[in-house]
């Protein structure tokens, strides 16, 4: 598809969740800004750059009112997704720093009262994109059942997390570099390199 077929797909976004960048189908869909993990892969790229452990970059998330959301599914288990499983077996294959283990994330998430959303079904995608377009995110739902499967990672969240987080100039620079690459890994890392062409939906 080209660049105007998945702006078609781009709905208003709910600031007050996260979910992570899965392209399969859950009954229970937020329009949450999308990033790998749902909130993990900023928890991962925050690590980094403030040299935090793990217990104090989930604390850093919540004081910063960024939401703590995550999900498990019919593929990985109970303990959570695909990005965060690797993370817990090789987190260099996805960009995160050290192993954690994808339970006590979930953990974490229902702790927090977190949504934990369920998606269903094995992967099978067709594209992945990086949504530049302020204040949206893509109906993955409805794109999948258009037959068209895309991965999708809302950035332009991330410079609004990075402010919260009191991260500005080259710290948040670096973190949605960090976020950016991460997410790019995961898809290769999940599809084994199937997919590694990633369209960037921005305003015209």
């Amino acid at each position: 598809m080209n660049k105007t077929e998945f702006e078609k797909y781009l709905v208003p976004a709910d600031r007050t969740k996260r979910r992570c960048v899965d392209e399969r189908h859950a009954t229970d869909q937020t329009a949450g800004p999308q990033i790998q993990g749902a909130t993990s892969g900023e928890v991962d790229a925050l690590k980094q750059i403030r040299h935090l452990s793990e217990e104090a970059a989930w604390k850093a998330m919540k004081d910063a009112g960024i939401p703590i959301d995550g999900h498990i599914d019919s593929n990985h288990g109970p303990n959570g997704c695909g990005y965060n499983n690797r993370v817990e077996t090789d987190p260099s294959s996805v960009g995160a720093s050290e192993q954690v283990t994808a339970s006590s994330r979930l953990r974490r998430v229902e702790d927090a009262h977190g949504t934990i959303l369920h998606y269903t079904g094995d992967h099978n995608p067709a594209y992945a994109t990086i949504n530049y377009v302020h204040g949206t995110t893509l109906d993955t739902n409805q794109i999948l059942g258009a037959g068209k499967g895309t991965f999708n990672l809302d950035a332009w969240i991330l410079a609004e997390d990075a402010e919260k987080l009191g991260l500005h100039g080259d710290e948040m620079a670096e973190f949605i570099k960090l976020v950016v690459g991460s997410y790019k890994k995961t898809i290769g890392t999940l599809t084994n390199n199937k997919i590694s062409t990633f369209t960037e939906l921005r305003k015209p």
